[in-house]
């Protein structure tokens, strides 16, 4: 029996780096469950964008939504980076091991507190995913030296030009050598995993492009980890416009570059993200990190 995600990745080169054959450049809709396979299906890019509609119910997101306007409101928390964004919980981007760990610790008590009259979401997509991969495999958070590390953090958007959120990869915040002590470190294929409690109809644009490692440290993307894209680097690159709902959830290949594009309204979207990464000496093992 199976018991690994499978990494094998079929590719098509170009200048800029990679892209999928056509024919796997898709967007594939579920209703309420991920189904089984669903991450193999990504890594090996016969599916490299799922959508699972209904994934929350009402009564499930707009509690989650009315807590995140709630602390927002109370407390702020805008990034001190050049992401233009309002955001709750510990991120792994641009920080070292220690930094990681010391801002999950910092943001345990306020994540909880999203998750209050609704449901702990991180336990609940854990456990969706847990049923959805091979036997054998196991989904779990991420801790080291006895200390756990953020599996969810909750964000808005805040760009007001062409993008809310701009172009970018996913791939290179665990590329860097300063997370090299955690298990995470070196993998190349995060898959972001998104759930919105609220999508002000808002979209994700995905375009089919996974840069080289050569383009990326040309134009400086690497120190940058992966942000942002000049958008006409992919002026003649295909994309996908995936429009969300509230109780959306969505998989996808985070080393394809993305965005989320500005529309009037789109600083109330809603985005509980994890990402699952699959450990790269060990595929029955993958981790959930914000």
């Amino acid at each position: 029996m199976n018991t690994q995600i499978d990494l094998r990745i079929g590719r098509q080169g170009g200048a800029l780096g990679i892209s999928l054959p056509d024919s796997s450049f898709r967007l594939r809709q579920e209703q309420g469950v991920i189904p089984p396979g669903a991450l193999q299906d990504i890594h090996s890019w016969r599916t490299p964008i799922i959508q699972v509609k209904n994934f929350l119910d009402r009564e499930t997101y707009e509690p989650l939504a009315l807590n995140f306007d709630r602390l927002i409101a109370e407390q702020g928390d805008e990034r001190e980076d050049d992401v233009p964004a309002v955001e709750i919980g510990g991120t792994i981007y641009g920080k070292t091991t220690k930094e990681y760990l010391d801002a999950s610790a910092e943001a345990a008590q306020k994540m909880l507190r999203l998750f209050a009259g609704s449901l702990h979401l991180p336990e609940f997509l854990r456990a969706a995913v847990q049923a959805s991969v091979p036997a054998g495999c196991v989904v779990r958070a991420l801790d080291h030296g006895g200390r756990l590390a953020s599996d969810m953090r909750a964000v808005t958007w805040r760009g007001t030009g062409e993008y809310a959120l701009k172009l970018h990869t996913d791939e290179e915040q665990f590329l860097t050598e300063s997370i090299a002590a955690l298990p995470v470190f070196g993998c190349s294929s995060p898959i972001a995993a998104n759930v919105y409690p609220r999508a002000a109809s808002s979209t994700l644009r995905v375009y089919n492009r996974i840069l080289s490692r050569d383009t990326k440290r040309r134009l400086g993307l690497i120190e940058r980890l992966g942000y942002p894209i000049d958008e006409e680097l992919l002026a003649d690159t295909p994309y996908i416009d995936v429009l969300l709902d509230d109780g959306d959830l969505i998989l996808a290949l985070g080393s394809l570059a993305h965005g989320v594009p500005y529309r009037p309204g789109v600083e109330k979207r809603q985005l509980f993200n994890s990402f699952l990464i699959v450990k790269p000496d060990d595929p029955s093992q993958i981790y959930m990190v914000a």
